[in-house]
Order: C-alpha cells, then structure tokens, then sequence
C-alpha cells in the first residue's frame, strides 16, 4: 500500500499556508502518517511563495524536516515567478 501524501495548494491565503498546508505536511511526516509528503505549489500560491519571505522561511522548515516541494511550471510562468522559485529551489 502507498503511503505518499501530495497536497495541491492553490490558495494565496498565508493563514490557509500556515494552518492548513504546512502544519499538515509536516506533521504528517513528522508524526509518520504518512511515509512520504509532497506540497504541489499551484495556481495563486506560486505568487505567494515567490513573494512572501515568511512563507519562504515556512517552505525552508518543512523542507528540512523532509518535506518535498514542487510547484506547476505553468503556473509560475503565467504569474512570471518562475526565477523566483527556481531560486528557492522549486
């Protein structure tokens, strides 16, 4: 059985970011609820990332606690944040 966890975010609201996307993904790792966890930067959120030093920091924290990040190519290029997150390591 698969035990991965992809979460599609797509909003630019930080709270929805802090309270729901990040305390989800890490501890679902952390807490082993699932074995692999990825967050699919989408749509709005690109934006947000590309924009928003805290939510950057929040993406680093995550990523160290194992976390997998990846975001949508067309999606960052039609909100023209694709240096940006290449920069961040998306």
């Amino acid at each position: 059985m698969s035990r991965k966890l992809h979460i599609l975010w797509t909003s630019n609201d930080v709270n929805t970011a802090h309270f729901m996307v990040f305390m989800y993904a890490i501890n679902a790792l952390t807490k082993h609820w699932w074995d692999e966890v990825t967050v699919i930067v989408w749509g709005a959120s690109a934006k947000l990332v590309a924009e928003n030093k805290a939510i950057q920091d929040k993406i680093e924290m995550a990523k160290h606690q194992g976390v997998k990040v990846s975001a949508c190519i067309a999606c960052a290029t039609q909100l023209g944040v694709v240096d940006k997150l290449k920069e961040l390591g998306l």
